[in-house]
């Protein structure tokens, strides 16, 4: 686990990279902000972000954030994503800076629902953290049925689009405020990670997409990576 100096140093010099590309070909995908931990299933969509959570996300929104603002913020419809971007959009109110708030996007749900996990536990309820994040595992090294769960290369796939399309749409930086799992997928399906515990993201860790022709760079820590745009999109 990364000390706290150095993750601040590892987030400064994503936010760097963010300053480094235009605005009109720059999205950033970010988790939510801190939660407390999830123990029923009846839990996952209601969860309000904790007090520190919404401060951290003002917080955010005032300094680093402030320095690169986004123009549009978009977020899943999630109660906990929603309360992420009012707090970012606080902070960057209190530095003058208001972005267009598209409000709740059904592209940026998780793409898997609470029953999937469910029944990935056989009705389980105990542990439910781990239990989800076994899921999240076992999704995305393929070990599921897609015949009952979703792909995840069609998801991934499916989000690209949908952010590709918003960028089309409205000129200016994009800050897309989602679910661990949103990023987990790009990084499988397009930068080859794995979904290691080292790797999983953080609260209010974000990746940065750089659109440039028909090249995409995807940026997350300290991996870098250029993709072709699948021609479907």
């Amino acid at each position: 686990m990364e000390s706290t100096r150095d993750w601040s140093h590892i987030m400064e010099a994503l936010y760097t990279q963010l300053r480094h590309h235009a605005p009109e070909q720059t999205i950033l995908l970010m988790r939510h902000g801190e939660r407390p931990v999830l123990r029923q299933l009846a839990q996952v969509d209601g969860t309000r972000l904790t007090p520190r959570g919404r401060r951290e996300a003002e917080r955010l929104g005032a300094t680093r954030l402030a320095d690169t603002p986004p123009d549009h913020i978009f977020h899943s419809p999630v109660l906990r994503c929603r309360e992420t971007a009012e707090s970012l959009l606080d902070g960057l109110q209190t530095c003058a800076i208001h972005p267009v708030n598209h409000g709740p996007v059904e592209a940026l749900f998780p793409p898997f629902t609470p029953e999937h996990i469910g029944h990935f536990m056989q009705g389980s309820q105990a542990l439910f953290e781990h239990g989800s994040e076994a899921f999240v595992y076992a999704w995305l090294a393929g070990d599921l049925d897609t015949r009952h769960y979703p792909d995840p290369q069609q998801s991934a796939r499916r989000l690209l689009a949908y952010l590709l399309q918003q960028r089309a749409t409205h000129t200016g930086r994009h800050l897309h405020v989602c679910h661990d799992c949103n990023l987990l997928l790009l990084l499988q399906v397009f930068m080859g990670l794995p979904p290691e515990e080292s790797l999983w993201p953080r609260f209010l860790e974000p990746l940065l997409l750089s659109v440039e022709l028909e090249e995409i760079t995807v940026c997350y820590r300290d991996q870098q990576m250029r993709i072709a745009t699948p021609p479907s999109l």
